[in-house]
């Protein structure tokens, strides 16, 4: 998804620390960023927002992070949670490969991959949010009874996807 560059994204986000995290601030202190003890779910690729957002709203005893590395995208998603005066969710403006540095061994109940972008070409597939040292940091961060809820419309990246993670799971 792309979306037009906004020149003053960075310095919105920066404004907004108590919801959004741009530089590592609070590596390893993620349960203490949140108001409340509760388990933590994680959006990697958020994109817009809206599934988390909503989920979040629904649920209000589960703690929900959004990580997104578009800055221009994750202002959206911020404007959104502001409007809906959601304290159960915080957001991490960075790439998915960073989720170790933020989120310590088994602090994880469960990860959302909704609708990644499938990298098409096999050169790409490094980028695959499905991809194997995806995985591993997934499978670090998640605890014992973790899970990884996969939804995706693209048939090459589902095969891939259960490729890889009955290789590495």
């Amino acid at each position: 998804m792309r979306m037009r560059n906004k020149p003053w994204a960075d310095d919105f986000l920066k404004d907004h620390p108590n919801i959004v995290d741009v530089d590592l601030n609070h590596q390893y202190k993620m349960a203490e960023w949140f108001d409340k003890d509760q388990p933590i779910h994680i959006e990697a690729g958020t994109g817009m927002g809206r599934f988390i957002t909503e989920t979040a709203k629904q649920n209000p005893n589960i703690n929900y992070v959004a990580i997104e590395k578009d800055k221009n995208v994750m202002v959206r998603v911020l404007e959104k949670v502001k409007e809906m005066e959601l304290n159960n969710i915080k957001l991490i403006n960075q790439d998915a490969k960073l989720l170790t540095e933020y989120f310590v061994e088994n602090e994880v109940s469960r990860i959302y991959l909704n609708f990644s972008d499938p990298w098409p070409k096999t050169r790409h597939a490094k980028r695959r949010l499905t991809f194997s040292s995806f995985l591993e940091i997934y499978q670090h961060i998640l605890n014992k009874d973790g899970q990884i809820h996969f939804k995706t419309d693209n048939q090459g990246l589902f095969e891939y996807s259960l490729a890889a993670s009955s290789t590495h799971l």
